[in-house]
């Protein structure tokens, strides 16, 4: 039996660990204590937006669809952007992490391959629901016929 996925408050939280990742990169906190465990949550939200990306992916009729991939764009966004500045050693945190740059860039290619695809998918949603908004020329036409004909 499947689960409801609960986007919205899953695209939340995942935000609200990414922030607070930035948050604790951006004070001098002692790497024997905190290391191991930002380490382990960025990995965890590169994950779990993996994972909702995937799932947003291939149901193309959730209804707020379009919504959570744009929330979720905004937090990969932040991902990406704390992941550049710790590799760009930025961050007063960032010298403690110099080792996991390699999957840290990886990580940020990944997520901007994703980042465009869901630009991709809005895009497009955008101008087939602006193409339903059109009216042809036909319609306008009856449209038109029907209001002389009431007059």
């Amino acid at each position: 039996m499947s689960a409801q996925i609960h986007y919205d408050a899953d695209i939340f939280q995942i935000s609200q660990i990414i922030r607070l990742l930035r948050r604790g990169c951006s004070v001098d906190i002692d790497p024997e204590f905190y290391l191991d465990k930002i380490i382990e949550d960025i990995l965890f939200a590169d994950d779990i937006l993996k994972t909702l990306y995937s799932r947003l992916n291939t149901n193309d009729l959730l209804v707020n669809r379009e919504q959570y991939l744009r929330d979720l764009y905004l937090a990969k966004r932040d991902l990406v952007l704390l992941l550049e500045d710790v590799i760009g050693e930025t961050l007063p945190f960032s010298g403690n992490m110099k080792q996991y740059s390699s999957r840290f860039s990886q990580i940020i290619r990944s997520q901007k391959e994703d980042m465009m695809a869901i630009d991709d998918t809005l895009n497009k949603d955008q101008r087939q629901e602006e193409e339903k908004n059109i009216v042809s020329q036909q319609e306008f036409s009856i449209l038109m016929e029907n209001e002389e004909t009431e007059e």
